[in-house]
């Protein structure tokens, strides 16, 4: 824990990081050239935590990390929007589901003390990302067109199968991935009863997980404020371009945004981890200012506007996964730290689906973006009045209960680095 191969996980968790949410920071730029090249409208993986203890870190992210390489790949090789939604959609889409979950939340398993501290490193290579691949996206479309540039994307995001091989599985779940030799030998039999097996452990585990009204309240937060959060680079080249701003000046007000989240997580995660501030602190003041400025941001036109706004939406809201495992690992526990992040990404999907075409429609309705901006500043407030609502209901509760069983609860470290519950009696008064 917090030294030795604890940093080499770090380091592949990074490097896995970095790449995979350059597919979502430079959307907006693969966005506006579909919306050129097939005149389209604007507004035409959720079991990775429990497979990832169940099977291996590893092994899943690798198959996440083939699953974007060939997605991308495919996609670069069809000239048929309607194939997107097979190629691009489920097959990265399904790829990200997979590697997502697995990247943020093993550096727990690995970091105690310096778990905030970690965990903010990774997180800021989404910063990183941002600095890189808009950039990258732009040479690349310029220079192969669309179609070449999205084939070369695929075999630049095969690299997460190499980030893949730097995890180790935890100790603490590494009984979980053995197998004895009587299931190697009846290969269709093992599938069939272990397929059973964890299905019903994973029906167990998440009906346990949904039963907190805590993470409940927190995961409809996290809904909403990570489609506000992601919209903004999907929405801002085309409003951009819209207005007559060159495709470089785009790239580089993405670029902003990256200098605002490198700085935000690595900030947040060192605050957290002394214990400066809660982490729901943070997000309630984050999303709050973020959603105001999102509102009032297409009232300006001034080139300058566009950078501060690019880079308040990184520096803001940027820290959002990372308060995401901060605000869920006291909730839920780290072992089922990465059960319970797969099971909310399930929602904050599902709630994709629904917001992202939504967002897209308010330019179709309007004749501009101008909306859009509206409704990422409303997600993004209503996202800090859930966690608000759900900070006082919880610790409400949990002082009221305390104090009705006549017990104080109180975390300790076992010698195996293990979180334990020391429970003991009150005096009576």
């Amino acid at each position: 824990m917090d030294s030795g191969y604890s940093w080499v996980i770090l380091a592949g968790a990074f490097m896995n990081y970095m790449i995979l949410t350059g597919v979502l920071k430079s959307f907006g730029i693969l966005y506006s050239e579909l919306l050129d090249q097939y005149d389209i409208t604007s507004g035409q993986g959720a079991l990775s935590g429990f497979l990832s203890t169940t099977f291996s870190f590893r092994g899943v992210t690798f198959v996440g990390g083939l699953l974007i390489g060939s997605g991308l790949c495919f996609s670069g090789l069809t000239s048929r929007p309607e194939m997107l939604f097979l190629t691009y959609s489920l097959l990265t889409g399904t790829g990200l589901g997979l590697c997502m979950p697995s990247s943020l939340s093993i550096v727990n398993f690995y970091f105690n003390k310096k778990r905030a501290l970690a965990s903010g490193i990774v997180t800021s290579a989404g910063g990183v990302s941002a600095l890189i691949f808009p950039a990258l996206y732009r040479v690349l479309f310029d220079s192969y067109g669309i179609n070449g540039g999205l084939v070369l994307l695929g075999g630049i995001y095969f690299n997460v199968c190499v980030g893949s091989s730097l995890l180790r599985q935890p100790p603490q779940l590494r009984k979980i991935t053995q197998f004895d030799n009587e299931h190697r030998k009846s290969f269709l039999n093992s599938c069939l009863t272990e397929t059973s097996k964890y299905l019903g452990i994973l029906r167990k585990t998440f009906k346990k997980i949904l039963q907190n009204p805590c993470y409940r309240l927190y995961t409809a937060a996290f809904s909403f404020a990570l489609v506000g959060y992601t919209a903004n680079f999907t929405v801002i080249p085309p409003h951009l371009r819209s207005r007559g701003i060159s495709d470089n000046d785009i790239v580089t007000t993405l670029m902003a945004s990256g200098i605002g989240e490198l700085i935000s997580r690595i900030g947040v995660g060192y605050i957290v981890n002394k214990k400066y501030v809660k982490a729901e602190t943070i997000f309630i003041a984050n999303m709050g200012i973020s959603g105001i400025l999102s509102i009032v941001f297409p009232f300006f036109d001034a080139v300058s506007v566009n950078y501060t706004y690019s880079l308040l939406a990184g520096l803001l809201p940027g820290a959002i996964n990372l308060l995401m495992m901060l605000m869920l690992s006291p909730v839920i526990g780290v072992e089922q730290l990465p059960s319970a992040l797969s099971l909310s990404y399930l929602f904050i999907h599902t709630f994709y689906l629904i917001g992202m075409p939504f967002i897209g429609y308010m330019d179709d309705l309007t004749g501009n973006w101008n909306a859009s901006f509206y409704c990422i500043g409303l997600m993004l407030i209503l996202s800090a009045i859930l966690v608000l609502i759900g900070t006082l209901t919880c610790n409400r509760e949990h002082k009221s209960q305390d104090f009705k069983n006549g017990v104080t609860l109180e975390c300790i470290q076992s010698p195996e680095s293990k979180p334990m519950l020391a429970i003991s009696k009150v005096s009576s008064i």
